[in-house]
């Protein structure tokens, strides 16, 4: 019954909190921007797939107008001026967290909306990813000794807006899934909404 492994909301921000640069103290200037860039990267895909459920190669191919921050909205679209479609072939739009909305004012400052979010310059290459990023996030989780995939970051966004309230069809809304496939996996986090004494009463 339902998926299988998920991070808790507290775990999430553990595993955000805890991304940091990778260099040594000594390390010339241009290897500590390129290691502070690859950590705002690394919170980049973590916020993505932990607070909005986007898919691997949805966060990949995002672009930097994908993200409303006046709006607080983040629209995951077809491009196909790129040769992409997302897997449900609609475009949805998906609410964005305080949090999330905070590391974009600065992350994304000055940055073209034309522009893929990730390796900007990097091109879809004969791979299926246009920049594949596992390793860095497989990386992540084991320095920490979490167990968690890049899809259970999608699972966990899911797992945690159910167990917080968030109706199975905005859920639904905001992962491009079916209702009936988010009624299935998820249904059973639901919280107790106290209706039945009205049964009875």
């Amino acid at each position: 019954m339902g998926r299988k492994n998920w991070l808790r909301k507290a775990e999430v921000a553990k595993v955000i909190g805890a991304v940091e640069p990778k260099c040594s103290a000594n390390a010339k200037p241009t290897t500590i921007e390129k290691a502070k860039q690859a950590a705002e990267d690394l919170k980049f895909i973590l916020y993505c797939g932990f607070h909005a459920g986007l898919r691997r190669r949805e966060i990949g191919m995002a672009k930097v107008s994908w993200f409303d921050l006046d709006h607080g909205l983040i629209h995951a679209q077809n491009m196909p001026e790129e040769g992409y479609a997302l897997k449900d072939d609609e475009n949805r739009t998906i609410d964005m967290s305080d949090g999330f909305k905070g590391f974009l004012a600065e992350y994304l400052r000055n940055r073209k909306p034309g522009e893929f979010v990730l390796r900007p310059k990097k091109t879809q290459g004969a791979w299926k990813y246009r920049y594949d990023f596992s390793r860095m996030v497989e990386g992540h989780f084991e320095n920490l000794e979490v167990r968690c995939s890049i899809h259970d970051m999608r699972r966990s966004f899911a797992s945690n807006a159910v167990s917080s309230g968030i109706s199975l069809y905005i859920v639904s809304k905001w992962l491009g899934d079916g209702y009936e496939v988010i009624e299935r996996s998820y249904g059973h986090l639901a919280p107790n909404t106290g209706e039945i004494n009205k049964v009875v009463r």
